[in-house]
């Protein structure tokens, strides 16, 4: 994924460590979200219903 490290303008320390946690966690979702597509394509599940993300 991207690389997120660089302080944001505007933003105190605390408010840049959330961001960058919430970036984590987005860039992680991506990443759940593009295996469930490849297993779908792959033919390897059949339904969105077969795959559960991370959080389930």
């Amino acid at each position: 994924m991207t690389n997120h490290r660089a302080q944001q303008p505007g933003l105190s320390a605390d408010e840049a460590a959330d961001w960058q946690e919430c970036q984590r966690e987005h860039d992680d979702l991506m990443g759940q979200l593009a295996h469930r597509e490849a297993l779908i394509e792959n033919g390897l599940v059949d339904s969105y219903e077969e795959y559960a993300f991370g959080w389930d």
